[in-house]
């Protein structure tokens, strides 16, 4: 029996769910039914396992090799480790899409119109196997329906060990011939997703500002990122990605600014976090950074800043011209969502990080201090 119509019992316990109605449930994208498909077969239609915990240990690393440990992630293509939290992990991986795919979407297509194609490459063969994947699909389909987008294809492969889902996203173009899934296709730019093209954009981006905005409220931490992995290590804890409203309304305004012609250049916070992030992005608009985290371990509580640079919770980096300063803060005030002036361009190519253990509150304002804004 396909291994999506098989019914799962866990740790003794019968889930009430098969796979395709998890997915089925918050689906119908279009009037089309999600398409499936699976290498492995579930023998008589039952599937029995159990949870196993995972193996997690802290992190160890060094503050002092931070700038090493960017070219050293920058220079590879280490993924993060998953095994954490297989259901948190499920919904990092749809938030990282969709957040990498904001740039390429052309413009009016908001979540709404947004589908997903997932697949589940895993090891099935192993005690936990089978429990960890549905635990992924289940955590895969409700964040979907939480966040309003559509589940177009579903895939499950049976044979890597480093069990991972990948997301990409399609959008549904709709003209007088009628309504077609398209891929969305993002720039093979390994630096940035999006630069603005307009005659002023050189001019402009040399007194811009950088913004970061993550698109959910969880902690800084280090479990399951490219830095981990990079280590040899796992981690204790990987972002959460509990709050899917919170996601809806910070894509939608980082969208419309986009849209509308006033973010000079973004780029989503992959693998590397968020100084690798910013590396890439101030290689593309060709200038240096000066970087200010202060902000950012304030509003953590972290004083580790380690953690606030290379920590994946999805969200974005956004350069902007300081004229356009105002009409941001108004609009992220009236949607509520946090963002935090994290730099600024700089002449020549270097990258300066700013940072200290001991902080307070009135460093929330230094980086706008420095800039007169």
């Amino acid at each position: 029996m396909n291994l999506f119509e098989a019914k799962f019992v866990i740790d003794g316990i019968e889930q009430e769910s098969t796979l395709k109605e998890l997915v089925d449930a918050c689906n119908g994208p279009y009037g089309r039914p999600a398409e499936y498909h699976c290498e492995c077969s579930a023998g008589k239609g039952t599937v029995v396992d159990e949870n196993l915990d995972p193996d997690l240990n802290p992190i160890e690393y060094s503050a002092s090799r931070n700038e090493e440990y960017m070219e050293r992630l920058l220079a590879c293509r280490t993924e993060g480790r998953t095994g954490i939290n297989y259901a948190a992990e499920a919904r990092q991986s749809i938030a990282k899409a969709l957040t990498a795919s904001l740039w390429d979407t052309p413009e009016q297509y908001m979540l709404d119109s947004m589908s997903l194609e997932l697949e589940w490459d895993w090891d099935t063969e192993s005690l936990g196997g089978y429990a960890s994947l549905y635990r992924s699909v289940a955590a895969a389909a409700d964040y979907a329906f939480e966040i309003g987008v559509k589940i177009a294809s579903c895939r499950v492969t049976c044979r890597n060990r480093d069990m991972r889902l990948k997301s990409s996203c399609l959008f549904l173009k709709e003209d007088e011939e009628g309504c077609e899934l398209v891929p969305v296709k993002t720039k093979s730019d390994k630096n940035a997703r999006y630069v603005s093209h307009t005659p002023s954009f050189d001019e402009k981006i040399k007194d811009s500002t950088v913004l970061y905005i993550p698109f959910d409220t969880s902690d800084a931490v280090l479990g399951g990122s490219a830095l981990a992995a990079l280590l040899g290590q796992t981690g204790e804890s990987t972002p959460a990605m509990a709050d899917p409203d919170y996601f809806i309304d910070c894509y939608e305004v980082v969208k419309e600014l986009k849209d509308d012609g006033i973010i000079l250049a973004g780029r989503e916070i992959g693998r590397g976090g968020l100084l690798c992030g910013l590396a890439r992005l101030a290689k593309a608009c060709g200038t240096g950074m000066e970087v200010d985290i202060l902000p950012l371990q304030n509003a953590f509580g972290c004083k580790d800043a380690t953690e606030i640079l290379f920590n994946e919770i999805p969200g974005v980096l956004i350069a902007i011209s300081d004229e356009d300063y105002g009409y941001i803060d108004t609009q992220m005030i009236l949607q509520d969502i946090a963002y935090y002036p994290v730099g600024f361009a700089t002449e020549g190519g270097a990258l300066k990080i700013r940072h200290k253990l001991d902080y307070n509150v009135a460093d929330l304002l230094l980086p706008l201090i420095n800039r007169n804004i």
